[in-house]
């Protein structure tokens, strides 16, 4: 997915080329069109940034202390094709975690954030700090308007705009009217990069039976979260709900088609496991996590025929389950140390940022 001015000529024949070549069609860039509408009076306040002086700050929204510019991202192609016609405005790049519960937004972001002036100028090419808006902080509810508003109030200096939410494949088609419509009425170019973790995934799911054991470790440990700290009671069922939502025949390489084609062709996939971990889980362990599976499906069940209530005898089978998977002195220290450093999934991530050829 890539976008740059083009001179008139140069449009045309992209237009006339890429009319043949229907099977590379891109969903990364969408068409731009309309007037813009009247726009919320912008209502953002200017805060001291530690490492780069003053930017603008939207509410609700954690800039990136970055300073310097590099125009490499002027150089990103998108042809009509792709369903994009320029209009003289300039490209909004969205960036979308195509994540399970506890994969670890946060803790990325928060490398992100920490990253000095030199290094933004080499990977963002902006002198305006990409802009994250977190959907925990903000509210469920709220997420979409404050996105909308976000993207209205700013002006060609909002550049990069990272959402700090799940997209699993049930938000894709949502999430692209949404940004669609909000792009339109601002003549901005929109290009969606979606942040999808590296697995072996399994035969039938994009992520592997141990990524979701290890998403699940980590939800039980983390101490302090707005909605699935260690202290909720419905960890189990949130964890294996969200793996559900990646099941697709085919396995990951048919997810990646899907994701490619209904969503975007930008895809980053970050490295997150290490390499000795990213193999097939053992078949104890498969078969722990298949009851974990068959446990919660029954407690669903269970909770629509009785009101959402949990029948005690459910609840104390999953709790059971879920001791179970983690069973031992080397099960825990494995999940302990089986993820890279933040700092070399923060690596991955830049690394591989789409960038001009």
């Amino acid at each position: 997915s890539r976008c740059h001015v083009m001179q008139p000529s140069h449009r045309v024949l992209l237009a006339l080329v890429a009319s043949f070549m229907v099977g590379l069609r891109s969903v990364a860039c969408f068409s731009q069109g309309g007037l813009t509408t009247n726009l919320v009076a912008g209502k953002c306040s200017t805060g001291t940034l530690p490492r780069c002086g003053q930017h603008t700050v939207y509410k609700h929204a954690n800039p990136l202390r970055c300073r310097s510019r590099l125009l490499f991202w002027q150089n990103l192609v998108c042809t009509e094709e792709s369903g994009l016609e320029r209009r003289g405005g300039k490209s909004l790049h969205v960036y979308a975690f195509v994540t399970m519960v506890g994969w670890g937004k946060n803790t990325l972001l928060n490398e992100l954030s920490s990253l000095d002036a030199t290094s933004c100028k080499e990977h963002f090419g902006s002198s305006i700090p990409p802009v994250i808006l977190e959907s925990d902080e903000i509210g469920k509810d709220k997420f979409w308007p404050v996105v909308e508003k976000t993207i209205k109030d700013g002006d060609d200096d909002l550049d990069h705009l990272i959402l700090n939410k799940n997209f699993p494949p049930n938000s894709w088609k949502g999430t692209v009217k949404r940004l669609k419509r909000v792009c339109e009425e601002k003549q901005r170019n929109l290009c969606i990069h979606a942040i999808f973790p590296k697995s072996v995934g399994s035969e039938r799911n994009a992520f592997s039976l141990f990524d979701c054991a290890t998403c699940l470790y980590s939800v039980k440990n983390r101490q302090e979260h707005p909605n699935l700290s260690s202290s909720a009671n419905n960890i189990p069922e949130v964890v294996s709900l969200f793996y559900k939502l990646y099941h697709v025949p085919g396995g990951r390489k048919e997810f990646l088609n899907n994701l490619r084609n209904n969503f975007t062709e930008s895809v980053i996939e970050v490295d997150w496991i290490k390499s000795e971990c990213m193999v097939s889980t053992s078949q104890d362990l498969d078969r722990k996590m298949e009851k974990l599976f068959w446990v919660t499906r029954k407690i669903n069940r269970a909770k629509k025929e009785n009101q959402n209530e949990i029948p005690d005898d459910l609840r104390s089978e999953l709790d059971a389950v879920v001791v179970d998977i983690f069973d031992s002195q080397t099960n825990i220290q494995m999940f302990e140390t089986c993820r890279l450093e933040p700092s070399r999934v923060l690596q991955s991530f830049l690394e591989n940022l789409p960038r001009s050829t």
